[in-house]
């Protein structure tokens, strides 16, 4: 669900997105992380960036 919090006249807004796991302020930065990983930085490098979720996908997994 997403909450609505400022919108400006040029377009860009900021709020919340809220899911089953917690509350992420938007806009965000989002990394990919495919194949399970997100390429080039470490855990702690995406901490010091802001990284508040990790877009993943699993499609590695199927046989």
């Amino acid at each position: 669900m997403f909450r609505l919090i400022k919108k400006v006249k040029t377009g860009k807004r900021a709020g919340f997105i809220t899911t089953r796991n917690g509350v992420v302020k938007t806009p965000f930065f989002m990394p990919i992380a495919t194949k399970g990983a997100v390429k080039s930085l470490t855990p702690e490098e995406l901490k010091m960036l802001g990284a508040q979720i990790v877009l993943g996908n699993t499609y590695h997994y199927v046989a």
